[in-house]
């Protein structure tokens, strides 16, 4: 005969079945069994406080959980979902060996005698949604968040900021490069930014509070600042109107008791698109990063190329026109951004359509990077012209990098990349005719992470602390 014994529990009242010396049932409802503490029966709760208490991921008792043949299959699959992560319908009727059969799979979890143990709670809709729990959806969330908290080592939580002008970008990060939660603030422009890195600890502290990680088990904190970083200080930075040396790595430290490390934000973006990006597996990769200006970042072994003076893959203050009459904002002239950049192909559709004339695509009004690389899909003549003259710069000068450094990939960034693969063709193009044979067939590929590549950079320079 089996017994049974109810518990009060943060999720509520739950029953434990003894059937014989095995556990038959963790409930949520009153079942008709003869109301008896067993020892294994306490055994089971001692475990199942464990687990609440967050010390305990896997169960040892004995159980039974009785079914057909195909619901026990999938029971057996929901123990193989690890812990503090979730699996979907169609994942699971995959895994069982029937990928049609996502509504069998809902019914066999219905049917799911031991919660918990046999964590149905794991399974969530196809687009992350919680779905139907025998407990209620209440419970589900309970025991989810409870798990993501508890999920977490410490020690293996990396946190990735990307500071920019206007805008400061956060993720905390697991080793193997999961992104757990991303925030942003707005860069507050008072004391000329002087702010900025205090403004960053205090989100750091409320989005480790809000997702339950405990400071002890954060192993680093990574800033990608815009301008040269050597040892940790700012040298300058014009975004954030530093205009001296800022010690960025000190005053975190300081102020969270974390590991920092900074390093240069195109740099930051190169290392995150290496890692987890269109770069990942590579050995040696080179970023450029096309918006405004031109960022870059240049990989070998999986580490960031910072240089001596931390000019390391300024890979927009290349000279590449020596009779140039366009300044930089560098205040030399001929720089590689002010051709190849989003600035740059405006300029050089101004120019265009003071020599040729305009257009109903592309006029003097309505010049933008994104106007042009428009027009020159419908077929606009000045836009196509704008495009080709961009690529010529960027692939000459891609083709100079390639022979200095040599790397496996080329990858390109930016807003201007949005434009898709009108971009990549125009600077193959030139690449392909302007580069040593050796490295004529370097894969040049648009990037992957987009916006985030910055804040997965800077939490992947907290791996690489030696």
């Amino acid at each position: 005969m089996k017994k049974i014994f109810y518990y009060d529990t943060f999720i509520g009242r739950i029953g434990i079945a003894d059937n014989n010396g095995k556990i038959s049932d963790i409930t949520f409802f009153q079942i008709d069994y003869d109301i008896e503490e067993t020892e294994l029966i306490k055994r089971a709760k001692e475990e199942l406080d464990e687990y609440f208490d967050g010390k305990r991921h896997d169960f040892d008792f004995p159980t039974e959980n009785i079914g057909t043949e195909f619901q026990m299959k999938v029971w057996n699959e929901l123990r193989n979902i690890p812990y503090g992560k979730t699996a979907t319908y169609a994942q699971i009727a995959a895994a069982v060996g029937n990928p049609l059969g996502c509504r069998a799979v809902g019914g066999a979890n219905n049917k799911n005698h031991i919660a918990i143990v046999y964590p149905c709670h794991r399974v969530v809709g196809a687009d992350g949604s919680l779905t139907g729990y025998a407990g209620g959806l209440d419970v589900k969330e309970k025991l989810l968040e409870l798990e993501k908290k508890y999920s977490y080592q410490p020690g293996k939580i990396a946190v990735g900021v990307d500071v920019g002008g206007t805008a400061v970008k956060i993720g905390l990060f697991t080793h193997d490069g999961e992104l757990i939660a991303k925030d942003e603030i707005k860069t507050r422009q008072d004391n000329n930014c002087g702010f900025v890195i205090s403004d960053t600890a205090e989100q750091i502290f409320k989005m480790l509070d809000s997702n339950g990680i405990d400071k002890a088990y954060v192993s680093g904190i990574g800033l990608g600042i815009p301008g040269p970083v050597v040892g940790g200080k700012v040298k300058h930075s014009v975004n954030l109107h530093w205009v001296s040396e800022v010690d960025a790595s000190g005053i975190m430290e300081n102020i969270t008791g974390i590991k920092t490390v900074v390093l240069n934000d195109a740099n930051a973006a190169g290392l995150g698109e290496a890692w987890m990006g269109s770069g990942k597996d590579r050995e040696s990769m080179v970023l450029v990063t096309i918006g405004t200006g031109i960022g870059g970042a240049v990989i070998i072994n999986g580490d960031v190329l910072v240089g001596f003076n931390g000019a390391g893959g300024e890979i927009g203050h290349i000279i590449a026109e020596r009779t140039s009459d366009r300044v930089c904002n560098c205040g030399r002239s001929g720089c590689l951004e002010n051709y190849a950049s989003a600035t740059g192909i405006v300029k050089t559709a101004k120019e265009l359509i003071e020599k040729n004339g305009g257009s109903s695509l592309l006029n003097n009004e309505n010049v933008s990077a994104k106007v042009i690389f428009d027009a020159a899909k419908k077929g606009d003549n000045n836009a196509l012209e704008a495009i080709d003259i961009f690529g010529k710069y960027l692939g000459a000068a891609l083709a100079n990098i390639a022979v200095t450094v040599d790397p496996e990939i080329i990858v390109l960034a930016g807003g201007v990349v949005k434009a898709g693969n009108i971009v990549s063709d125009a600077v193959e193009k030139y690449y392909r005719k302007n580069a040593f044979k050796t490295v004529k067939d370097t894969k040049i590929v648009l990037a992957k992470l987009e916006n985030d590549a910055g804040i997965y950079g800077a939490a992947k320079a907290v791996l690489n602390i030696k």
